[in-house]
C-alpha cells in the first residue's frame, strides 16, 4: 500500500513539474533566425577612441618640444659630439673589471684588464682632442 501511495505522489509531482515547465516555455518568446539581437552603437563611440588617441599624441609631442633645452650660448654650439662608441667600450671594460673582482680572478688577469682600460682611455682622449681641433677650425 505504501508503494502505491508513493507512486501516486511521484506521478502527481511529475505532473506538476511538467505543467510548470510548460508554463515557463510558453512565456519564452521563440527565437528568429538569423539572430538579430545585436545593438548598434552610435557613430560617435567609434570616433571617440581615435580622436582621443590623436589628441594625446599631439599633446605629448608638443610637451616634449617645450621641455627640450635650446642652446642659447655660443659656447654650446662649439662643443664636439660625444664619442659614444668609445664610451660603450670603456663601460664594457669596466664591467669586465668588476666581474673579475667579484669572481676572484688572479692578479695577472686584473692587471691586464686595467692596462686595457688605460689604453682605451688614452685612445678616447686622443680622439676627443682630434675631434675638438677639427670642430673648432
Amino acid at each position: 500500500m505504501k508503494q502505491q501511495s508513493r507512486s501516486a505522489a511521484e506521478r502527481q509531482l511529475a505532473r506538476q513539474l511538467q505543467q510548470a515547465a510548460a508554463a515557463e516555455a510558453a512565456s519564452i518568446a521563440p527565437l528568429s533566425w538569423p539572430l538579430s539581437a545585436k545593438k548598434t552603437r552610435p557613430w560617435w563611440q567609434f570616433t571617440l577612441v581615435p580622436v582621443a588617441t590623436a589628441a594625446a599624441l599631439g599633446w605629448f609631442a608638443l610637451s616634449q618640444q617645450s621641455v627640450m633645452p635650446v642652446p642659447t650660448d655660443h659656447h654650446d654650439l662649439l662643443q664636439p659630439p660625444m664619442l659614444i662608441a668609445e664610451n660603450y667600450h670603456l663601460e664594457a671594460l669596466d664591467q669586465r673589471i668588476q666581474q673579475a673582482y667579484l669572481q676572484a680572478a688572479d692578479d695577472h688577469t686584473i692587471a691586464q684588464l686595467w692596462q686595457q682600460r688605460q689604453y682605451w682611455t688614452e685612445q678616447q682622449r686622443i680622439s676627443q682632442e682630434r675631434i675638438t681641433q677639427e670642430w673648432t677650425q
